[in-house]
């Protein structure tokens, strides 16, 4: 897929603000505030930018693209793949990895009729399983 967004990943593009009070965190705390954007460029990749003040109020900042024409080098042996997965390609993906190992996946599901988009976010650890924390933090359309 290259050049524009089509209509199975345009519909995830704009900026999302964080609903806290609805994230689903097994350890810890969720940020006090975030923000999710999500923009196309010209070479048909999206940009992500987040934006959060973490649970403490300290505030921090990720930025990063990927496209779906193959992996996006991030530098440090680390590269990001985009994808579309799930019935009727309802998932936006991002998989990291280093050196070809899976380090982290980022699902993000449009619900309650693309008004909110659901991320879950999912990274190895130090243990051998893949699923060492899950955390699923909804933002809210910003309008």
């Amino acid at each position: 897929m290259s050049g524009g967004p089509d209509e199975r990943w345009r519909r995830f593009l704009g900026v999302w603000r964080l609903e806290p009070g609805s994230c689903r965190y097994p350890d810890g705390d969720a940020p006090q505030a975030a923000t999710y954007a999500l923009a196309p460029t010209p070479g048909g990749a999206i940009t992500f930018s987040i934006d959060w003040e973490d649970s403490a109020g300290t505030a921090h900042e990720l930025s990063f693209t990927a496209g779906f024409a193959g992996p996006v080098d991030l530098g440090g042996g680390i590269a990001v793949t985009l994808l579309l997965g799930g019935d009727d390609d309802a998932l936006l993906i991002t998989e990291a990895r280093r050196d070809g190992a899976l380090l982290s996946r980022g699902s993000r599901r449009l619900v309650e009729n693309g008004a909110v988009l659901e991320v879950t976010q999912e990274a190895r650890g130090r243990a051998p399983t893949f699923a060492r924390y899950r955390l699923v933090s909804p933002y809210q359309e910003e309008r």
